[in-house]
């Protein structure tokens, strides 16, 4: 049996004895010894198909059933753990609260989301100010083994996300390094360890055109975001669609397109309602009011009437 998987299982194995109300010593007496148990939660050796039958069956299981529903819930985990870190990031503070309730983080059974979780409450906790930048800094650069981490070219979609948060933290004096590797990420998405490497690959430039514009690379802030729109097109999805609009704005704004500006506004905004998203409205309507000191709704209505409306 894979390593890692051996594990997993093992760590689910933990997961429904303790929702049966049962002590590790209860689970396990008579089948196997609590140390050679917690060696197998450690990854150290491997949990032989026998001792899986029996673990099943002092559960009250059938093995196949067992190993069924730990499919289905390594799929739920990482669904719900998404969900909790979208809610972040978001600011939905009563949603991420929703979220984290669901989710036992002592019994998550995958290794990245194990990693994508503990990122997300980093990020929580430094936004409800419980904890500072500097201490979250700190902790990611600890999360992820920076800069050890680069000396593997092929990296997990957790590790990409999680790296890419380094581009945004004032602090932090190596990002150019950081803008290379996600560079690269976007160039071979082979190299990204996901059944999803295109979201990874949207995250990427979603945080390089963000990176790019502080830097007050326009040109290249209008590159990168119409090759994440193009994608987003491609997939028919609206992951970070709107980001992209946004960082478009921004640029033709300060290169003087106004046409182009105007569009990007425009399309922002059909972008969030089509979306319907709450808290991503309220959020990107303040801050496009606030650059450009404009009313959002009467801009878009302005821009429908010259553009559309033929008179």
């Amino acid at each position: 049996m894979e390593a890692t998987y051996s594990k997993e299982l093992s760590l689910y194995f933990d997961k429904l004895r303790y929702e049966r109300n049962m002590t590790q010593e209860t689970f396990v007496t008579g089948i196997v010894s609590i140390r050679q148990f917690r060696r197998y939660l450690k990854g150290e050796c491997d949990i032989p198909q026998d001792i899986i039958n029996q673990l099943s069956r002092r559960l009250g299981f059938k093995p196949e059933y067992v190993i069924w529903d730990f499919e289905s819930e390594r799929i739920n985990e990482t669904t719900l753990i998404t969900n909790f870190y979208n809610a972040v990031a978001n600011r939905d503070f009563n949603a991420a609260e929703e979220y984290n309730k669901q989710i036992k983080g002592k019994y998550i059974i995958d290794d990245v989301n194990r990693l994508y979780y503990t990122h997300t409450v980093n990020m929580l906790e430094m936004y409800k100010k419980i904890i500072s930048d500097d201490v979250f800094l700190e902790k990611t650069i600890k999360l992820i083994d920076f800069p050890n981490i680069l000396k593997s070219r092929m990296l997990s979609n957790a590790e990409i996300m999680i790296l890419s948060t380094l581009l945004s933290m004032s602090k932090f004096t190596e990002k150019e390094l950081i803008a290379e590797r996600l560079k690269l990420y976007i160039s071979q998405p082979n190299l990204i360890v996901s059944g999803h490497s295109e979201q990874v690959v949207l995250l990427c430039l979603q945080r390089l055109s963000q990176y790019e514009g502080i830097n007050e690379n326009y040109n290249e802030v209008i590159r990168l975001c119409n090759q994440g729109i193009e994608l987003s097109t491609r997939l028919k999805v609206y992951y970070l669609l709107e980001y992209f609009y946004y960082f478009l704005s921004l640029a033709y704004h300060k290169l003087g397109n106004i046409k182009k500006y105007e569009e990007s506004v425009f399309r922002c905004y059909a972008t969030l309602y089509a979306e319907n998203n709450e808290k991503k409205i309220a959020k990107f309507t303040d801050l496009i009011e606030d650059d450009y000191k404009i009313s959002l709704h009467e801009f878009v209505l302005d821009y429908i009437k010259k553009t559309y409306i033929k008179h």
